[in-house]
């Protein structure tokens, strides 16, 4: 630091102990000047490091947030195509507007237990909220298009009690909702089901709707009714 000699205290003789004490002095004062202004920009530059890393966190916790949505979503997606409730449902239009072999004589082949049919029946009407009312009113409409007949909810709740293949074959309830299921699935696109594909091999023309019989068989024989509706001796 350079000091003028008019800016002394004794400009004559420039060793004097008070000009000694003043430079003394003014070089204290402008090295903490200098401290101060050091202080200043050290504290700047720290709080913009601060603000950037501030910054940089919640852009990294969108970014991880949005990477993890982007998961879910996917996930979301592979679950529901992988779903098969998440299936297209076809309309009544599109029910309707199918047509069945034999349906104008009542004469459709069934390739559908009884059992199965029952089994259908609870299924849809659970998920779809459907009321009986209107459910009888379908079936009777795909199994009798050109003249359908009035279905009682008697004849639903005889048919749903029943149990065996064959049991409840002869009523209204297991033709018209079999025509209706088989022309809903035609309508969404949907392959045939195993248990179908079974009672076309063991029912070629579709199963007989009659009412269950008896059967002479030999002594020491039993005879039952399998899954598929076909009667079996042992």
């Amino acid at each position: 630091m350079h000091f003028r000699p008019c800016d002394l205290p004794n400009p004559i003789l420039l060793t004097a102990p008070e000009n000694l004490e003043y430079m003394r002095k003014k070089e204290e004062q402008a090295a903490a000047k200098e401290a101060k202004k050091a202080g200043r920009a050290t504290g700047k530059k720290r709080k913009s490091e601060e603000g950037t890393k501030d910054d940089d966190e919640p852009a990294q916790k969108k970014a991880k947030s949005t990477s993890q949505s982007s998961k879910s979503s996917s996930k979301s997606k592979s679950a529901s195509s992988s779903n098969p409730s998440s299936a297209r449902s076809a309309t009544a239009d599109e029910i309707f507007s199918i047509e069945l072999d034999g349906e104008e004589d009542e004469t459709v082949e069934m390739y559908d237990t009884c059992d199965e049919i029952r089994k259908k029946i609870d299924i849809h009407l659970t998920i779809t909220g459907q009321t009986k009312a209107a459910f009888l009113r379908d079936i009777a409409r795909a199994g009798w298009p050109d003249d359908p007949p009035r279905i009682q909810s008697k004849q639903l709740s005889d048919f749903q009690t029943k149990e065996g293949a064959t049991s409840g074959s002869t009523s209204r309830v297991y033709y018209g909702a079999y025509c209706y299921f088989e022309k809903k699935r035609i309508a969404e696109g949907k392959d045939k089901s195993v248990h179908r594909l079974c009672m076309e091999d063991e029912w070629p023309t579709g199963m007989v709707r009659e009412r269950e019989k008896a059967y002479i068989i030999g002594v020491g024989r039993e005879i039952y009714t399998s899954e598929l509706g076909k009667p079996v001796v042992y």
